[in-house]
C-alpha cells in the first residue's frame, strides 16, 4: 500500500519478479494482472492506495505500507491497522525513507521506533529498524554514509552513488533530496532555524531593567494572540544605539485554569515562569485581552517608551484591534497578514540579527525555549521560508510576537533612528 497506486504496484511488481524465477512459488501461486493468488485457501496478495474507492472492510493477514513519510494523512494506517486486529497472527511492514512533511504518520511511528530502542517503552510486537546518520553533519564523509545505506556496493553501486554525493557537496539545491533519500534525515525543507549550541552560546547578555538603557527609548511591540484558551506571548523590542543591540521585554499569558493541563501537555515548568514573573496567569479559562493590554500600557509608562508600533496577525484579531484602539493605540495599530512574501524577509533578517548577538533576551527561558522550537518551511526555488512548530505541543508564540515587533521595527527604521539620534544628542 502507498499514497498512489503506481507507488503500491512498484512492490507488487516485485513479488511478481521473485514467483517468476522461482518454479516452487510459481507452482502454488497465481499471477494475474493486478492480483496474486494462494489457490490453496483463496487468499490473495494486492496493490493498494489511498486512491482507492473503498479500503474498510478488509481483512488482513500481511500489510506492507511504503513510503510512509509521503503519508500527508493517516487515514491508510488507521484502517489497515485497524483491519488487521482482526487476525490473530498478522504482519505490518511500514518502509520508508525521512520526507519532509512534517507531524504526519511517519513522525509518530518513528517517535515510537525510538522509545522502543531507547527502552523507554516495551513492545514486544514492534520492531524498529532504523538506518540514518547520527548527526546532520556526518553525511560530509563519504565514509559515514554506509551507517544509512547498508546495501551500499550490493544494490546500491558505489560509484554512482558517490557521484551523487559529490553533486550535493557542491549544490545546495541538491542537499534536501540526497539527505531525505541517502542519509534518512529531515530535508533543509523542514529545519530547525536556530541550532542549540547557537541558542546556548549567543543573545545571552544580562541588563538590568530598570538602568538607563530602558528608560526614555523608542519600542516596537509584537503580540501573538493564540487561542483564549492557550498560550500568548508579548514582546518589546528596544533598539540601543550605545550597543547597536535590542533589548527584549517579553511576557506570556495563560488561563489560570489551564496551567495544570498545559504542564503536562508542554512538559514545562509553567509555575515556576509564574513565580519569576515570565508568565501572567488569567483568571478563569480563557486569555483576558485586556491583561495584556494592561501590561503594555505599565511597561510604557514605567520605562517612558515612545511606541512606534504593535505588530499582531490579522486573523481573529477584530477584539484585540477593538481593545487596543480603546485604550489609545489606534494610530499605531499593525495588522500584519501572516504569509510568506511579508514573514520570509523577516525571518531571514532577524536571523541575521540573531547569528550577530544583536538580541538581550535578558535570561527569558521560556522566550529562548520558543526560539528552539522553530522549524522553518522552506521553499527552495523561491527562497522563501515560514516558521512552523517543531511539533504539535512546541510552543513558538514568543518568536512569532518578536518577529511581529521586528517588521515594525524594520518598516519604521529610518523614522525610529533619527528619533533615536535626537534622543541620544540630548543626553
Amino acid at each position: 500500500m502507498a499514497t498512489k497506486r503506481d507507488q503500491a504496484k512498484r512492490v507488487y511488481e516485485e513479488m511478481r519478479r521473485m514467483i517468476f524465477i522461482n518454479p516452487n512459488l510459481n507452482k502454488i501461486l497465481k499471477v494475474k494482472r493486478d492480483k496474486i493468488e494462494f489457490i490453496h485457501n483463496n487468499s490473495f496478495f494486492q496493490p493498494l492506495s489511498s486512491e482507492t474507492k473503498t479500503l474498510d472492510g478488509l481483512n488482513p493477514y500481511f500489510v506492507v505500507l511504503d513510503e510512509v513519510a509521503m503519508m500527508e494523512k493517516r487515514d491508510i494506517y488507521d484502517v489497515m491497522r485497524t483491519a488487521t486486529a482482526k487476525r490473530k497472527d498478522y504482519l505490518m511492514l511500514l518502509i520508508t525513507t525521512n520526507g519532509s512533511i512534517r507531524e504526519n504518520i511517519f513522525d509518530e511511528r518513528y517517535s515510537y521506533a525510538e522509545k522502543v530502542l531507547e527502552n523507554t517503552i516495551k513492545d514486544n510486537k514492534f520492531l524498529p529498524w532504523i538506518y540514518e546518520l547520527d548527526e546532520r553533519n556526518e553525511w560530509k564523509n563519504f565514509n559515514n554514509l554506509y551507517k544509512a545505506n547498508p546495501n551500499l556496493g550490493i544494490s546500491k553501486y558505489i560509484d554512482n552513488f558517490k557521484a551523487e554525493w559529490q553533486e550535493a557537496l557542491i549544490t545546495p539545491t541538491q542537499q534536501p533530496n540526497f539527505l531525505i533519500k541517502h542519509c534518512n534525515l529531515k530535508s533543509n525543507l523542514d529545519s530547525a532555524l536556530f541550532s542549540r549550541l547557537d541558542l546556548e552560546t549567543k543573545n545571552n547578555k544580562i541588563i538590568n531593567t530598570d538602568e538607563y538603557l530602558i528608560k526614555n527609548r523608542i519600542c516596537t511591540i509584537g503580540i501573538d494572540l493564540s487561542k483564549t484558551n492557550d498560550l500568548s506571548a508579548v514582546v518589546f523590542l528596544i533598539p540601543n544605539l550605545d550597543t547597536n543591540e535590542f533589548i527584549l521585554l517579553s511576557q506570556f499569558f495563560m488561563p489560570e485554569a489551564r496551567i495544570i493541563e498545559k504542564t503536562t501537555e508542554d512538559k514545562i515548568p509553567y509555575k515556576l515562569y509564574q513565580e519569576q514573573g515570565i508568565l501572567t496567569l488569567c483568571k478563569g479559562e480563557e486569555i483576558n485581552i485586556s491583561e495584556i493590554v494592561n501590561y503594555i500600557i505599565n511597561i510604557m509608562k514605567k520605562y517612558n517608551l515612545i511606541c512606534y508600533g504593535i505588530g499582531y496577525d490579522t486573523f481573529n484579531s477584530y477584539l484585540l484591534k477593538q481593545h487596543l484602539d480603546n485604550a489609545g493605540f489606534y494610530l499605531i495599530n499593525n495588522l500584519i497578514r501572516f504569509g510568506v512574501r511579508t514573514i520570509s524577509p523577516i525571518i531571514k533578517a532577524l536571523k541575521l540579527e540573531f547569528d550577530d548577538n544583536k538580541f538581550v533576551f535578558n535570561q527569558n527561558p521560556l522566550l529562548k525555549l520558543h526560539f528552539n522550537n522553530v522549524d522553518v518551511l522552506i521553499d527552495e526555488e523561491k527562497e522563501n521560508m515560514m516558521p512552523i512548530k517543531r511539533s504539535k505541543n512546541k510552543r513558538i508564540d514568543g518568536f512569532i510576537a518578536l518577529l511581529f515587533a521586528y517588521k515594525i521595527f524594520r518598516d519604521n527604521k529610518d523614522r525610529i533612528y533619527i528619533e533615536l539620534y535626537k534622543i541620544y544628542s540630548q543626553k
